[in-house]
């Protein structure tokens, strides 16, 4: 796998990025930093100066706000993405981020980027949803008067990340339930010998729970199912925008629930920049072969 005379231009990120920009210099590409101290082998750019001369554009995994501000960035400088800067980037140009916000989407399109959603890849989630299960029970472990060991604990959703926590927490010996749309997953889920219990009938059981963790990116804890929980329960969500609890609801009813996004960049960052480094490399090749 080649990446000569590549320019790749990486804006901002953690540690996960840092690690990338080592395993993208020894494929042979020029990278062009932004918002980075010096970096050995890297060339330190502005942003506009990168974004106009890349071949291909990585902001971070941990995306931008909803105004285009990236989140994060080693110097602390601001960094925003807007329509205009993007414009300036040749047309078909590769543009990778964790998860595209609204406005960034909408000037990836109109600059005619190719948009490449890093979160939405099986290949990046699925060894990601690792951290995350782990980053999440770590959470849970700080904050309950309670071993995780004989909980009740009910975990929404059962797809890539949602699977892999609730086949931990059973394994840490947590009472688990799984609830989900869909026939296949709950059929899955009882295949792993997991309690399940479908998003409808949650009403009548939601009270028994000590822990919630919630994986679905749409509001599925509504005010209503708030209120039949119990006084002491613990909310963890860590679902992407919009989430799927209703914070002020919680915050009335004095629950304690978490929005947990991010986990693999704060837990193990180090392990996913390493997944990153396996991945976007040879992931970049096939765009720009096709580009060509």
């Amino acid at each position: 796998m080649k990446l000569a005379k590549l320019k790749i231009a990486v804006l901002g990120g953690d540690k996960r990025e840092e690690i990338l920009v080592g395993s993208l210099r020894a494929a042979g590409a020029e990278v062009l930093t932004v918002g980075y101290p010096p970096v050995e082998g890297a060339t330190a750019m502005s942003l506009e100066s990168a974004v106009t001369i890349a071949d291909a554009i990585i902001a971070p995994m941990s995306n931008t706000d909803d105004e285009g501000f990236i989140r994060a960035v080693p110097t602390g400088e601001k960094l925003q993405l807007s329509g205009e800067l993007l414009q300036k980037a040749r047309p078909e140009t590769p543009f990778l981020i964790g998860l595209a916000k609204p406005k960034v989407e909408s000037w990836a399109k109109a600059a005619q980027l190719r948009l490449v959603e890093l979160g939405e890849l099986d290949e990046l989630a699925i060894p990601n949803a690792i951290p995350t299960a782990e980053g999440a029970v770590q959470l849970a472990m700080e904050k309950l008067p309670i071993t995780i060991h004989n909980s009740r604990t009910l975990v929404l959703g059962f797809g890539r990340c949602g699977s892999i926590l609730a086949k931990l927490l059973a394994a840490m010996g947590a009472k688990t339930t799984v609830a989900a749309r869909r026939p296949s997953q709950l059929a899955m889920a009882q295949a792993w010998n997991l309690k399940t219990c479908s998003l409808e009938d949650l009403g009548a059981r939601i009270g028994k729970f000590d822990l919630i963790f919630n994986s679905i990116p749409s509001k599925v804890l509504t005010a209503e199912l708030l209120a039949k929980t119990k006084a002491e329960v613990l909310i963890i969500d860590l679902a992407s925008a919009p989430g799927g609890v209703d914070f002020a609801a919680a915050e009335r009813m004095q629950r304690e629930a978490l929005l947990a996004l991010g986990l693999p960049g704060k837990v193990a960052p180090v392990s996913a920049g390493k997944i990153l480094a396996e991945v976007i490399p040879s992931l970049l090749c096939e765009l720009v072969q096709s580009r060509e």
